[in-house]
């Protein structure tokens, strides 16, 4: 397998990463939502490692989109959302995760989805 066929699978395993990592963004929100902030917070300080593995694997095949994904955004709204957790603003860190990392998430997938030719 030559290292673009291994980029290109790689992509694919981060389409199917975004999926699983939306769905467990939306279970941190609606726990944060219910009131039920320490557990909001437990899940998302596990999904920190998922998304230190999505962030790396885009650098890794960032040379073969035809479009280069920026991760600077999305640091961005951590540090937003490390912020809103030092301020104990519950419903912004669900804001943030619901409506603006999922949705930066979702422009990478569609984006890991055009590839140069090879």
């Amino acid at each position: 397998m030559t290292e673009y066929e291994k980029k290109k699978e790689l992509l694919l395993t981060i389409q199917e990463y975004i999926e699983e990592i939306n769905t467990k963004i939306l279970k941190i929100a609606l726990h944060i939502q219910q009131g039920e902030e320490a557990k909001g917070i437990e899940l998302l300080v596990e999904l920190t490692s998922s998304f230190e593995e999505i962030i790396e694997a885009i650098n890794l095949t960032n040379d073969i989109l035809k479009e280069s994904i920026d991760t600077k955004e999305i640091n961005e709204k951590f540090d937003e959302i490390n912020e809103a957790i030092n301020e104990g603003d519950y419903i912004l860190i669900a804001d943030l995760l619901q409506y603006e990392i999922v949705e930066i998430l979702n422009a990478w997938k569609e984006k890991t989805k055009e590839v140069q030719e090879h």
